[in-house]
């Protein structure tokens, strides 16, 4: 059994008892309260277990007035129970001041007609039944499983206790953006990770880039609103926001005391790299933006508007390769940091690069004040290398390669370098694979020169070098990442002096690759000849 579970049943024995009588459901006002119409052949009721918390009693029954009565079996109705334990211990776990009337649930046996048109459950606010809260839980055309029940029921019970605690405010229709979303919010409490509540927080995504917070039509969706509350003070920190909550069609300047920028600032960076949770502690997926900024050519800007309290995300797509600087022109008041890859938020200007980190760059753009107007820019600043952006792959290069003819040594004694220096090399080979990277074996090398009659002598020792390769169109580009090459030189006798050398830089190489050959050609430039190179696959 649950803990929570258990912790609500032992509420229920140890918390005193408080009873109160309900009234006869088939008076005029129970009909008017539960939306009834026409002639009322029956009334069955059957008393459900109390709610008990903080010191309260509150009884709960749930009745019919036509057959068929969906859910009078023993083990659904012991499932609703179970519900109330649950609803009990949650509503204990937010603290004092709460409280609630009776409670009357109608099972209805028709589908919501008239204003509650759509609906599953409605909760009558400002009925004529002073003692009661009544609930009527409307047929739909799925079936609804017990465990769906019990969200409807946790969120409508919430509902009571709204009209009970917070009277003056909670039936107002300017309300539904904090009676909705807390509503969610305590049915997440009494049923951790609902499907319901999950497809509310996805509608938060795509509703709030357009809608302020207190907005229509924001209600439930603003479960994750409150769970962000709860994220930062629990269950206390949710009841305090609801006390102080006005009685008023404008609740900007409430919710600029309370949620200052900083607050607001916090809410969308924790939301937006999913880094926010709902009570249970699972995580909340933000939805994708559902605003882009296509990054193409050399420069461009997109012209943007956000309001208070929205949760603007912008994401920058960037199907040119280079490095681009990315520039907000707005208003004092407007916040904005940019998050690549899910990593920390930066300031802009910022420039990213866009040449090796495919990762999404997102931008939030947010007030708590006026409606901001504001330009978002970019400006390619570098170009990338070839390294950088070449992706293509010719399956003729895969595999291993020995070095059998060209190459530097043969370079240097065809261009007439061979009274000048004798250059010695071992075997030089290289493997490259079909995921495009490539190692090459260690390598020694011996250099011997005379220059202008002093004995020079050079040893180096390279290790096995890694990188990314290339090829396609005749092209093939080589991209050092790691190596080390040691020299240790001496001249005429005298002291040695030895040097390390890391990775070299990016190669770009004309090449023909035919079964077991390869040749590729390197420009030195310096108006000297090219350097051929030819290898054969290794093996044959």
């Amino acid at each position: 059994m649950p803990l929570r579970l258990l912790i609500g049943l032992l509420l229920l024995l140890i918390l005193p008892a408080r009873a109160h009588a309900f009234g006869d459901c088939t008076d005029a006002a129970y009909l008017a309260a539960f939306n009834v119409t026409g002639r009322v052949a029956s009334c069955q009721s059957r008393d459900l277990d109390p709610l008990r918390f903080n010191g309260h009693t509150r009884n709960v029954r749930i009745f019919r007035l036509h057959r068929p009565w969906h859910g009078d079996d023993e083990q659904w109705i012991g499932d609703i129970n179970a519900t109330l334990a649950q609803i009990s211990f949650a509503l204990e776990a937010l603290g004092p001041g709460l409280d609630v009337k009776d409670i009357s649930i109608h099972l209805s046996d028709h589908i919501a007609t008239g204003m509650d048109r759509g609906a599953h459950a409605v909760t009558g606010f400002g009925t004529d039944l002073t003692a009661e809260c009544p609930i009527v839980v409307y047929k739909i055309a799925a079936r609804t499983s017990t465990e769906g029940f019990a969200r409807v029921l946790a969120h409508e019970i919430f509902h009571c206790v709204q009209e009970d605690t917070w009277p003056a405010k909670a039936s107002e229709t300017s309300a539904l953006w904090w009676v909705e979303g807390s509503a969610e919010y305590f049915a997440q409490l009494v049923v951790p990770g609902n499907p319901a509540s999950q497809g509310f927080i996805s509608q938060f995504g795509s509703t709030s880039p357009d809608t302020s917070l207190y907005a229509s039509p924001m209600d439930y969706e603003n479960v994750v609103f409150f769970d962000w509350l709860h994220s930062r003070g629990g269950g206390d920190a949710v009841v305090g926001f609801l006390n102080s909550v006005p009685n008023t069609d404008n609740p900007l300047p409430f919710l600029q005391r309370t949620v200052p920028t900083a607050d607001w600032v916090n809410f969308i960076e924790t939301y937006a790299l999913h880094r926010l949770t709902a009570p249970d502690g699972q995580v909340i997926n933000a939805g994708p933006p559902s605003r882009y900024m296509q990054v193409e050519g050399e420069s461009g800007d997109s012209a943007l508007a956000t309001d208070a309290y929205r949760s603007l995300l912008i994401e920058a797509r960037f199907p040119e390769p280079g490095r681009y600087e990315i520039t907000i022109d707005g208003g004092d008041a407007l916040r904005t940091k940019i998050s690549r890859g899910g990593g920390a938020w930066q300031d802009l200007p910022l420039t990213l690069d866009a040449c090796t980190d495919q990762s999404p760059a997102v931008l939030y753009a947010v007030t708590t004040g006026e409606p901001e107007y504001f330009t978002l820019n970019y400006r390619r600043v570098e170009p990338c290398s070839a390294c950088e952006v070449a992706r293509q792959i010719d399956r003729c290069l895969v595999g291993p390669w020995t070095l059998t003819a060209g190459g530097p040594v043969e370079w240097m004694r065809a261009n007439g370098m061979r009274d000048l220096a004798r250059v010695e090399t071992s075997e030089m080979s290289i493997r490259m694979t079909r995921d495009g990277r490539y190692a090459t074996a260690p390598i020694d090398v011996l250099i011997e020169a005379d220059q202008e009659g002093l004995d020079i002598t050079g040893i180096g020792a390279g290790t096995e070098a890694t990188g990314t390769w290339s090829a396609g169109d005749g092209i093939l580009n080589i991209c050092p990442q790691t190596a080390q090459i040691t020299t240790t030189v001496t001249a005429g006798g005298g002291p040695m002096m030895r040097q390390v050398f890391g990775a070299g830089p990016d190669m770009q190489m004309t090449y023909t690759c035919a079964g077991n050959t390869l040749t590729t050609t390197l420009n030195i430039g310096h108006g000297l000849p090219p350097m051929p190179f030819t290898y054969t696959r290794a093996g044959h």
